[in-house]
């Protein structure tokens, strides 16, 4: 499978101390050129990219006009590395991006969220409940409604 991730899911699953879980469910994930430098810029905690299953990728063609004007950089370098590498599944949070990423170009796109609770499905994590409210104590934007879809799919509950 062929995944392709921006940088918000990997600065997050970082800081929680999950980016291995990105291994456990997908082997290996790609990321663009951009992502590597909106890491290297992130305020959050520094993430080793000399792991072998991150592999980093320069783009073969320029980005679509579409995505240049209406996305950031990262995500539309997420997208068109998507496009070339014909990914099985892309990793972004941001609602916008998704929603091109899934309309337009007809991607199956999964957020920081539905990683949760793939990980918790194959017992790699026992609960979500305190991962969301990390999320949120560190400032990562989750909306009331992501996060008790969330919640409600692991069959937890934020009481």
């Amino acid at each position: 499978m062929v995944v392709v991730c921006n940088s918000g899911p990997l600065i997050i699953l970082s800081k929680l101390g999950l980016l291995e879980l990105l291994q456990k469910i997908f082997e290996e994930i790609h990321i663009p050129n951009q992502v590597v430098a909106e890491l290297s810029q992130s305020l959050y905690s520094p993430i080793q990219l000399n792991k072998k299953w991150i592999i980093v990728h320069k783009l073969e063609n320029d980005l679509d006009l579409l995505l240049k004007n209406n996305l950031d950089s990262g995500e539309a370098e997420v997208i068109s590395l998507g496009l070339e590498l014909k990914a099985d599944k892309l990793i972004i949070d941001e609602r916008k991006g998704r929603k091109i990423a899934e309309t337009v170009f007809h991607f199956s796109v999964i957020g920081t969220c539905g990683i949760l609770i793939i990980a918790k499905k194959y017992n790699y994590i026992s609960d979500i409940k305190p991962y969301l409210l990390s999320m949120k104590d560190n400032g990562y934007y989750i909306s009331d409604e992501i996060q008790n879809l969330t919640l409600r799919a692991a069959n937890e509950y934020l009481d």
